[in-house]
């Protein structure tokens, strides 16, 4: 499986082609000095997925969609076929596996990640014309060591994946809860990943109880879980009838958080990932120590207590635009988002 890329340059020089995943991280980069005309490069090794293409050549730049159906898992690898001179261009070809779109269309909306050494930033922006991005790098590393990246709606700054640490910021275990039983009788901090299967560590992050919540450690270095009022604020800044009154906090707020398509939510979701936020359905971890909603909710932790036994929390489906918020008892098991100080 591979997908071919032709591209024509207006003048000569070193040229850089580098192909990106849905996430924004390189999977490969190469750099040739290309004569004037024509080029025609393979990829190899791409999976099921979309891609972007980044061409630069001097004042040439050009950026690519890939849309790949193909099932390698391999190393990425670019390699460069044929050039022609300008005259002698022929008709090109796609691989089988691989559709390329090199057009922006008016309106699209992009989810740009900066990368600068171990720090990310996410900028959601639908460009009207040629302009520059600044981005702002902020440290955000847990007690692991885990780097995430971070996204601004309206004035606050949040993480953009789950928590996923193990540790607290000054490296003491959480401990790691697997049996039910165990963990319906907690009355101090305890962690899980969902069904107690490490795969869904990178993916949904962890399921912490609010005992983990309250050492006020949980997240990284100047960041802190967000109380009940800090929830609220960002779904207010997205939806101005958002409201405290009803369990249902908003009725459309969810779908400019929630992650588009379906690769991690069920069908239907109509999440459009305005903000950058990509939030996932983790599912939860019961009180009384069963496992559900994965694929079809996503449920985050807030500091706040409701009373002396419960607090509150967030939760978005699948098939709304809803954001609710409820109380839940200590023991449950909910992901973690974290707010800048």
């Amino acid at each position: 499986d591979y997908a071919r890329l032709e591209f024509t340059l207006p003048e000569a020089g070193m040229t850089s082609i580098a192909i990106y995943d849905f996430s924004g991280r390189a999977l490969n980069r190469i750099k040739e000095y290309l004569n004037k005309g024509l080029h025609t490069f393979s990829v190899y090794g791409i999976k099921e997925g979309i891609y972007f293409i980044r061409i630069v050549s001097g004042n040439y730049s050009i950026g690519s969609r890939l849309v790949c159906s193909g099932s390698n898992e391999n190393n990425v690898v670019i390699k460069h076929e044929n050039s022609y001179q300008t005259g002698e261009l022929i008709q090109g070809t796609k691989g089988t596996h691989a559709e390329i779109f090199m057009q922006y269309n008016e309106g699209d909306r992009l989810k740009i990640t900066g990368y600068s050494e171990i720090y990310s930033t996410v900028i959601v922006d639908v460009p009207t014309e040629s302009k520059d991005l600044s981005f702002e790098f902020i440290k955000c590393t847990d007690g692991d060591e885990n780097n995430y990246p971070v996204v601004r709606i309206g004035d606050q700054i949040w993480m953009a994946e789950n928590l996923k640490t193990s540790s607290y910021k000054n490296g003491t275990s959480i401990p790691n809860v697997e049996n039910g039983t165990e963990w319906a009788n907690l009355t101090a901090p305890g962690y899980c990943w969902y069904n107690n299967e490490i795969s869904n560590k990178n993916i949904y992050g962890g399921l912490y109880n609010w005992y983990a919540v309250n050492t006020g450690n949980l997240c990284p270095a100047d960041w802190h879980v967000p109380s009940d009022n800090e929830w609220h604020q960002m779904v207010l800044y997205l939806d101005a009838n958002a409201t405290l009154l009803e369990e249902r906090e908003s009725r459309t707020a969810a779908d400019n958080l929630k992650e588009t398509g379906i690769t991690h939510w069920n069908y239907p979701n109509a999440g459009t990932d305005d903000t950058g936020f990509t939030a996932l359905p983790g599912g939860y971890r019961r009180y009384t120590g069963e496992f559900g909603g994965t694929s079809d909710n996503g449920d985050w932790r807030t500091s706040t207590q409701y009373d002396a036994t419960r607090v509150w929390y967030r939760y978005m489906f699948t098939n709304s635009g809803d954001v609710y918020r409820k109380i839940t008892n200590m023991q449950a098991g909910y992901s973690v988002r974290c707010i800048k100080d």
